[in-house]
């Protein structure tokens, strides 16, 4: 473990990340399933996380044209020890990579703590960790410290549009 973090301090941010399960089916079969990490944003059961972790894009005709569009999957979350629920998906921004999710109502325990996130990046030499779940791998969390918070312009994805699967 890092000499900055203590262990009550990773409890906490642990205690307000989630797995994230997506599954897409499209008339009966299933197209992709999708891994990933969300965070807690608050007590009302809203979750952000990556667009990628719960869409997937897909190519339909429509008439002698081909559109393709972005659909999302069903998901399903867990805390940590505990049963997964399907949640809502209330938006997704593909061009930026976000999605904001919502738990079903009762969900959130007194134990589930809401991440704290912070107006300014990182500095450099600044300590930093990450939590989270990949793929198939087990929960990781991994230390490190801040080389370079500036980031290259995001090479924004083709602005496709999203469509529920109904609307494509």
């Amino acid at each position: 473990m890092a000499k900055h973090f203590s262990k009550e301090v990773i409890e906490k941010v642990l205690r307000g990340t989630v797995l994230l399960c997506s599954q897409f089916v499209h008339k009966g079969a299933i197209l992709d399933e999708g891994v990933g990490t969300g965070f807690l944003l608050d007590r009302d059961g809203h979750i952000l996380t990556c667009a990628l972790v719960l869409s997937i894009l897909q190519e339909f005709k429509v008439g002698e044209e081909k559109v393709d569009c972005w659909l999302p999957g069903q998901v399903r979350a867990n805390f940590r020890g505990e049963d997964a629920y399907v949640v809502n998906v209330k938006s997704i921004d593909i061009g930026n990579d976000v999605a904001l999710l919502k738990l079903p109502q009762g969900v959130i325990k007194q134990s589930h703590l809401p991440c704290v996130l912070t107006e300014a990046p990182p500095d450099v030499g600044e300590s930093v960790f990450m939590a989270g779940h990949t793929t198939s791998l087990p929960f990781l969390l991994r230390f490190g410290h801040v080389i370079n918070p500036c980031r290259s312009p995001y090479d924004e994805l083709e602005r496709l549009p999203y469509s529920p699967l109904s609307s494509c």
